[in-house]
């Protein structure tokens, strides 16, 4: 009985290690790390002394289950299609390997089971034109790529389909063409870029088909002469740029080709005389700037001629006496500002000329006696005010103007 024991022994011994010597293959399954009993991988192995190495068929699971990923191992390098799912079981990557590297073809999807997304690697680097798409299925952007870069025209889609930019790329910076497109499919802007920086040529253009706007770029700086047009091709705006500043003479003109608007620039803003005019070319309105702010006297006038308002500035803000006018001429109110805010007594009139309101202001405030009186003369309201706040009604119903 003891022989029989001790042969036994001996045999499985042996049959075992003929088993290990001539089966070097096994599957390895792996679980998650809080749930014993769910499988997270699936791989198979390869036993190549000293090493164990992923060869042969992998599947990757979410914790519901489901399978997250497939593929295929070649010597411990991914090979062959690999496919990666949502969790709701549709597809969402197909990606192809060789040595480890994405070659060949790739499509991502949405959820809903369209194409997101498609292209060509090459050893892991994105060549060629690679697709993006709408979640409806309408091509979003046509990309070129060379070196894992964008190189080339990239072109954009509207959800309708119709394009909407090209621009040209060299290694993923933008360089020359760069177009913009209507929804209509119509051109809107049009100029190149080197370095991001626009150069050269630019132009914009209404739907039409009209130019909108002509100027060149000399890298980021606007240079030489700017025209803006109506969409009718009549000049809107004309002037020159240096470096990037408005200046010299500035015109914009009114739709009917007279002159709107007409001054200097100096560094980039306003400077000197400047002359504002109605569409019958006859003054609206007339001053001066001084870097930038409106300076000394500024009349505005009425359609008819007649000055509508007067005053004067100091550095943009209305400073000193003040004077409004009705159509017909006559004086409409006047009176003194101080930093922009109306100060000291005040005086408004009738067309006829009568007096209609007297009254006093601080720091913009009511502050005083105020006196309303009808064009007879006659005081019809009078009030008193500290600080903007009705302190005495003397007669009437106040008024608070």
């Amino acid at each position: 009985m003891l022989k029989r024991a001790v042969f036994f022994q001996v045999s499985f011994f042996v049959i075992c290690n003929l088993l290990v010597a001539q089966s070097n293959k096994y599957i390895d399954t792996t679980y998650f790390a809080n749930e014993k009993k769910i499988v997270e991988s699936v791989t198979y192995k390869w036993i190549q002394v000293p090493d164990t190495l992923k060869n042969g068929p992998a599947f990757f699971f979410y914790p519901n289950g489901k399978i997250k990923q497939t593929g295929f191992y070649a010597f411990d390098k991914p090979d062959s299609i690999w496919k990666t799912y949502y969790l709701s079981g549709k597809l969402k990557q197909d990606v192809t390997y060789l040595n480890g590297r994405r070659n060949g073809f790739f499509i991502n999807y949405y959820e809903t089971g369209n194409k997101k997304y498609e292209g060509i690697y090459v050893n892991d680097t994105l060549t060629g034109i690679v697709n993006l798409y709408y979640p409806s299925g309408i091509m979003q952007e046509i990309r070129n790529y060379s070196g894992n870069k964008l190189n080339g025209i990239t072109t954009g889609y509207n959800t309708d389909g119709t394009m909407i930019y090209r621009f040209n790329y060299i290694d993923s910076i933008p360089n020359g063409l760069y177009e913009k497109y209507y929804p209509s499919g119509k051109l809107k802007e049009q100029g190149t870029i080197v370095n991001t920086d626009f150069n050269g040529s630019y132009k914009s253009f209404y739907e039409c088909g009209a130019t909108e706007m002509s100027y060149n770029y000399t890298g980021f700086n606007i240079n030489g002469p700017y025209t803006v047009y109506f969409e009718n091709g009549t000049v809107k705006i004309a002037c020159d740029y240096i470096n990037g500043n408005i200046e010299g003479p500035w015109k914009k003109f009114h739709q009917n080709g007279t002159i709107e608007e007409s001054g200097d620039y100096l560094n980039g803003v306003p400077n000197g005389k400047w002359t504002y005019f109605f569409e019958d070319s006859k003054i609206y309105m007339e001053g001066n700037y001084q870097n930038n702010f409106a300076e000394g006297l500024w009349t505005i006038y009425h359609k008819n001629g007649n000055v509508k308002q007067k005053g004067f500035y100091q550095q943009g803000k209305s400073e000193g006496f003040w004077q409004f006018f009705h159509e017909n001429g006559a004086v409409r109110a006047q009176g003194e500002f101080v930093a922009n805010k109306l100060h000291g007594h005040w005086v408004h009139f009738y067309p006829s000329g009568k007096v209609q309101l007297d009254l006093y202001y601080n720091d913009s405030k009511l502050e005083g006696i105020l006196t309303a009186f009808d064009e007879t003369g006659e005081i019809i309201e009078q009030s008193e005010f500290i600080d903007n706040l009705l302190i005495r009604q003397i007669k009437g119903k106040s008024v608070n103007k």
